[in-house]
């Protein structure tokens, strides 16, 4: 007999945790590619404000569009609350490293971005190895 293994997705904290680190992720990888890009190939900093406002909003949506996808229930909530668990982690690392917290702006920016992320993850077709 079968034992019935729930999935990873059922949990709500942990998969917003989860879904949070991936953005992350993708966060710090689209920051690393932006930066090879302007040393390499801009050589001046003025353009470096729009790179890093992109891979904010490469970061929530994609972290939020995995929560939505597999977790398939309130797309736009859990995904602006992942934006926010995104923006608490890197105000943390922010402050840690130069003193003083980031602005308002990136969490309102995080959780746009996440809830419409979550909102076209819900949407999206049903993955094939998904257990409930």
């Amino acid at each position: 007999m079968r034992t019935y293994r729930r999935s990873i997705w059922t949990n709500s904290c942990l998969s917003l945790l989860l879904s949070s680190a991936l953005g992350l992720m993708i966060m710090l990888l689209f920051l690393v590619l932006s930066a090879l890009i302007i040393y390499f190939f801009l050589g001046d900093m003025k353009f470096s404000r729009y790179f890093s406002l992109s891979a904010l909003i490469t970061g929530g949506y994609t972290g939020s569009f995995f929560c939505g996808k597999y977790r398939r229930r309130r797309g736009i909530a859990e995904g602006a609350l992942c934006g926010l668990i995104m923006y608490a982690s890197i105000a943390v690392c922010g402050a840690a490293v130069t003193g003083s917290f980031i602005g308002i702006k990136k969490l309102l920016l995080l959780a746009v971005s996440g809830a419409a992320g979550g909102a076209v993850g819900v949407n999206s077709k049903r993955p094939k190895n998904l257990r409930e």
